[in-house]
């Protein structure tokens, strides 16, 4: 299968390697949740990393305000622009639909793009009222980029985050990223990524958080930390926890030495999984193990195991 690694941290090792070259990928979210930045990396890393240039299409930001933003990144589009392997196009979502102009392919092969941002197909709803005429339009537009030969990142704003809704976009495109920045406790916001779907190739499904570092995205992930170390980390360096289901979850086990946080409400099962652990691994594995308590006294411990 023939991927497309997208450059940015972490997030590759969610799919595999990348995405499959010539899909169209649905990155939607919140104001705030780092749409554009993300879809910007994964222009910017193409051309820089692996040769690849691209173009990016914007419906509302001018070109001056994007090399802005990207150079508190450290990435200079403007001199990707003079070296001819770059190309921002701001335009109207008029102009962008419409099939006798044909404005994008036109600077696609100028550059001989290989990677697109268009950000964003939500204004096509200004465009067209009829929801049938917009699903035909987004389709017709996804297939125009493939033929072109493609990899594209198309950014759609989120309206809500109450219940879980499905947009036609979600089935019209290859693969679906949602992107949310989160209210917690205190003064700050989390930032979570989530692969919903991908067509065609396998991801590792579940929210993975992520940070807009001065260097660009940074995806945090345990599978991430486990492939980092793949080629160094042989079978029997890795700590089988002994719990079912868990290991396959991590892939044979957890690196040798590491610390792992085990967090959850009374009643999860958290004392449970810990006498669990260290029973496996002296009755399967030899290996002598510390239970340190706090809270429940010896007898307690030997009686609930």
């Amino acid at each position: 299968m023939n991927k497309v690694p997208t450059g940015i941290k972490g997030f590759d090792e969610l799919v595999y390697g990348g995405i499959v070259r010539g899909n169209s990928v649905l990155v939607e979210g919140v104001p705030g949740a780092g749409k554009t930045t993300f879809g910007i990396e994964f222009v910017y890393r193409g051309i820089t990393e692996f040769n690849e240039p691209g173009v990016i299409v914007t419906c509302e930001e001018l070109p001056e305000s994007i090399y802005r933003d990207a150079l508190n990144l450290g990435w200079d589009l403007r001199a990707l622009e003079e070296a001819n392997k770059l190309r921002i196009l701001c335009t109207s979502p008029e102009v962008l639909t419409d099939t006798d102009i044909n404005l994008v392919e036109e600077v696609v092969r100028e550059v001989g793009a290989k990677r697109i941002l268009v950000d964003s197909i939500s204004h096509l709803k200004s465009v067209f009222n009829d929801t049938i005429a917009l699903r035909r339009t987004v389709y017709s537009f996804c297939n125009g980029l493939r033929r072109l030969g493609l990899t594209s990142f198309l950014v759609k704003e989120r309206e809500s985050e109450g219940m879980r809704e499905y947009a036609f976009e979600e089935y019209v495109v290859d693969a679906v990223i949602r992107l949310e920045n989160k209210e917690r406790p205190g003064i700050y916001r989390q930032r979570v990524l989530e692969i919903c779907k991908t067509r065609g190739q396998e991801h590792i499904p579940g929210q993975q958080t992520f940070s807009i570092t001065d260097e660009g995205i940074k995806v945090f992930t345990l599978v991430g930390v486990l492939n980092s170390h793949s080629e160094t980390i042989q079978e029997n360096e890795l700590v089988h926890t002994g719990i079912p289901g868990l290991d396959d979850l991590l892939r044979g086990g957890l690196p040798r030495g590491i610390t792992v946080a085990v967090a959850g409400g009374s009643g999860t099962g958290k004392t449970v999984l810990g006498l669990q652990y260290l029973a496996k691994g002296a009755i399967d594995h030899g290996e002598k193990g510390i239970f340190l308590s706090l809270e429940e006294t010896p007898g307690q411990l030997l009686a609930n195991a």
